[in-house]
């Protein structure tokens, strides 16, 4: 409807002056839904004439606007991923991830238990290395036992449900293993050079070194089998998976951190962080069946490392015309550590048991070139506290042989004189019933210059 310029006057279309104060008319400008814009772009909006900067409007460039054009800053941008996910949890979902929480908390506090009792049932002052292992292996499988029935509940009642596998099975079980392999054979074979011999873990060196078939079982099942199984569907399947909506990243580090902790190893905290978030990512990326076989190949590796070190023959070896044969998994220390010490021969076993073989000349007597001859001391003469003074034949020498006790560790000592040379044999068992056995083998074995 035509307006009035001076009164404002809305004027039927069939006026041309309004009837109120006789002035033209004009028209109403068009709504913004009906202004038009380029259609393809603003630059083609404005065509100019090649005669003069006059610009003309081309029909041909103008389109019905469909509405007001969006300025870019005021697009909405869609949220990502982790945090749409985190906004979009239902109370359900939040209290499914508590409750997988719990379960973590719990597991981690039965290990806690676990260790109490079992530090309260040993003596390590009295107790014998295998009633010691005897004694942490079952506590540890009655952890495991009761840790996958906590498991098995939760997975039959939790919405949180485990990722058995991202893509192709076999290509995570694959995968899986060969990193965990090559992860495990890189680990032993640093750990050996720095050692100078073949060496593992050492809870799994001190298993397989009493030589008890059934506990060597039941560690290789617990390695193997249950610890895989348990932590990877605990600290991945469940803790992982419920902490999906929070990012790759944060989930993986939650996980690794639990694993850590539920090890109870203060000492190897960054190395269970480390493996934990190597497992984790090979969840997040193949499933459960990636992070287990990496697991169980891992495990598995450290355990033939452990057989390997300690399943050789006994080996011959001479120092300082000092003879003797070491037993299956002794090793001898480095020549560097013999002559800062002031020995002829030393060797350890994987539990911490020692073997040395030192000497000490007698000086000449005053105004002679000749040393005395080196002579048993008499009984009266031990140290204080000697117990078990026995005399023995070492490499065809009568030697005198007795045990010193300093505070909990017991020694014993052998005493042998050679000519003008004093030497002493010191055998160092560590509470450890095969180490004494191999203690007293080695010192039969014992040839003396």
């Amino acid at each position: 409807m035509p307006i009035c310029r001076e009164c404002r006057l809305g004027v039927p279309a069939s006026y041309d002056a309004c009837p109120k104060c006789g002035n033209p008319l004009v028209a109403p400008k068009a709504p913004a839904a009906a202004m038009t814009r380029p259609a393809d772009d603003y630059e083609s909006f404005f065509v100019r004439a090649a005669s003069g900067p006059a610009a003309t409007v081309t029909a041909t460039a103008l389109v019905p606007a469909t509405g007001p054009v969006e300025p870019e800053w005021a697009r909405a941008r869609p949220l990502p991923e982790d945090v749409a996910a985190a906004a979009s949890e239902s109370p359900a979902d939040r209290a499914a991830r508590g409750s997988v929480l719990k379960t973590v908390a719990v597991a981690i506090g039965l290990g806690v238990l676990v260790l109490v009792v079992a530090s309260m049932a040993v003596d390590t002052a009295t107790d014998s290395v295998l009633h010691r292992l005897g004694i942490g292996l079952s506590l540890t499988t009655l952890l495991y036992v009761a840790v996958a029935l906590i498991v098995a509940s939760k997975l039959r009642t939790s919405p949180i449900q485990p990722r058995l596998a991202e893509g192709s099975r076999a290509t995570g079980i694959v995968t899986g293993a060969f990193i965990g392999g090559a992860l495990g054979l890189g680990l032993g074979l640093v750990n050996s050079l720095l050692s100078g011999h073949v060496t593992s873990d050492p809870r799994i060196l001190s298993v397989i070194f009493e030589g008890n078939g059934a506990l060597a079982f039941i560690l290789v099942f617990i390695s193997v089998i249950a610890a895989p199984l348990v932590e990877e569907i605990l600290f991945r399947g469940l803790l992982v998976e419920s902490l999906r909506s929070r990012g790759r990243s944060s989930a993986i580090l939650a996980g690794a951190v639990a694993f850590s902790l539920w090890h109870l190893n203060p000492v190897a905290l960054r190395y269970y962080v480390l493996m934990g978030f190597l497992f984790g990512w090979l969840y997040w990326r193949f499933g459960l069946a990636g992070s287990v076989s990496a697991h169980a190949v891992f495990n598995g590796v450290l355990v033939v490392f452990a057989f390997a070190a300690l399943s050789g023959s006994s080996v011959v070896t001479t120092t300082s015309g000092v003879t003797v044969r070491l037993p299956g998994g002794w090793h001898e220390a480095h020549t560097q550590t013999l002559a800062g010490l002031g020995l002829d021969v030393a060797a350890g076993s994987p539990l911490g048991a020692g073997f040395a073989v030192g000497h000490a000349d007698l000086q000449p007597t005053p105004g002679t070139e000749f040393a005395p001859t080196a002579r048993l001391p008499s009984a009266d003469s031990l140290p204080p506290g000697a117990t078990d003074v026995r005399d023995v034949t070492v490499s065809g020498t009568a030697a005198l042989r007795f045990t010193i006790t300093h505070g909990t560790e017991e020694s014993t000592l052998v005493l042998v004189p050679r000519g003008s040379r004093r030497y002493v044999v010191t055998l160092v068992p560590h509470h450890d019933d095969k180490a004494r056995r191999d203690l007293d083998a080695m010192l039969s074995s014992l040839r003396l210059p």
